[in-house]
């Protein structure tokens, strides 16, 4: 597929659309597998290269409407590769780029990106929107950071640039509790989001993108360097409470590892990671082993997946009828068995819905 950018008329700005990544139809939460990172990179290239470029939005779709991204292709996860021979964690010369690839290509770009966020932002795709230099949103976006409920942790930066962006205690709700339901409210009073279109503006978030992307584009260098937030530290808590401690504090509600707690003990290391190591890219190194000890070693995590998979199989079938007539109930729960001989993994997970 040709990546393309989209040039709004008499301005210098590039949009460019994940959904313009996919076949039409094929893709409608934008998931971003190895066909989509493939275009974005190859667009985000064109845009840094075109000199009549000054900034550039990236933008579920092109009109502004409904979803960003609800994150990468679980599919993947099932085995560490797409079908289309990118590789989920491995960074290839000249091959498809990874979601960490793209994170840090957009975060290091040389001109300010701004990321116009609309109906599901989710796993990868609010990662991605993270690396943005700045971030506008209207009222339908849903935010977060699930990847907990698969027995993963965010593996693309999410535990090292949330907390830096919006501190531990907010980074600690998000990725420990796998919240999917953070809100254009809450993202701006956080610190998440830059603006947000009001509901009795008459402006879209499309226009929005586009008044920041202008004035982003007349401020210095420098400026544009403090948006990285690989250059930046984990701020103080807003309470007075010291991040350590709220680790601390966190680490008493989890489950035990052996008890199907291994990806949320994870999540909590990789957070502190980012206040307890020297720098940014050191804590991008211990969420990478964590992240790939879970998806290639972890029982618990294929279980887990195991379940999603059942969990959305079932769910496709659920206004199916029996032949008694009635209507086929989705079990309350689920059960994912990895393994054979002597081990033997079985995880019940009751009234839980798991979502990317």
């Amino acid at each position: 597929m040709t990546a393309t950018t989209t040039t709004i008329p008499t301005t210098d700005v590039a949009i460019i659309a994940i959904s313009n990544g996919s076949a039409p139809g094929k893709n409608p939460v934008n998931a971003i597998g190895a066909q989509v990172r493939q275009y974005l990179q190859t667009s985000l290239q064109n845009a840094l290269k075109d000199k009549s470029i000054k900034s550039i939005i990236l933008i579920g779709r092109p009109d502004g409407k409904g979803v960003f991204s609800a994150g990468a292709d679980i599919k993947e996860f099932s085995g560490g590769s797409s079908s289309d021979g990118g590789s989920v964690t491995t960074s290839e010369p000249g091959g498809i780029p990874t979601l960490n690839d793209l994170a840090h290509m957009i975060e290091g770009s040389s001109k300010p990106i701004i990321a116009a966020l609309t109906g599901a932002c989710l796993g990868g795709g609010m990662e991605l929107a993270l690396s943005a230099q700045y971030r506008v949103a209207d009222g339908t976006l849903k935010y977060g950071l699930p990847e907990v409920k698969i027995g993963l942790i965010p593996g693309a930066g999410g535990t090292q640039r949330l907390p830096r962006l919006c501190g531990v205690r907010h980074a600690l709700d998000v990725i420990l509790r796998g919240r999917i339901n953070g809100s254009a409210m809450e993202g701006l009073k956080v610190g998440f989001l830059d603006g947000v279109v009001s509901s009795s503006s008459k402006e879209s978030v499309v226009e929005c993108a586009i008044r920041w992307a202008n004035w982003a584009s007349s401020l210095p260098p420098i400026t544009l360097e403090s948006r990285r937030l690989c250059n930046r530290s984990v701020p103080t808590d807003s309470e007075g409470v010291d991040n350590e401690t709220m680790c601390d504090f966190a680490l008493q509600s989890l489950p035990l590892k052996e008890k199907g707690g291994e990806s949320a003990h994870a999540c909590l290391d990789a957070i502190r990671s980012s206040f307890q190591v020297t720098s940014f890219d050191e804590g991008m190194e211990v969420e990478k082993n964590l992240f790939n000890d879970l998806l290639y070693h972890s029982l618990q995590g294929k279980a887990y997946r195991h379940i999603f998979f059942a969990e959305r199989s079932s769910s496709s079938t659920s206004s199916r009828k029996n032949t008694r007539g009635n209507e086929l109930v989705k079990g309350r729960g689920a059960v994912g068995v990895i393994g054979g001989g002597k081990i033997l993994l079985c995880i019940l997970v009751c009234c839980r819905t798991i979502c990317l």
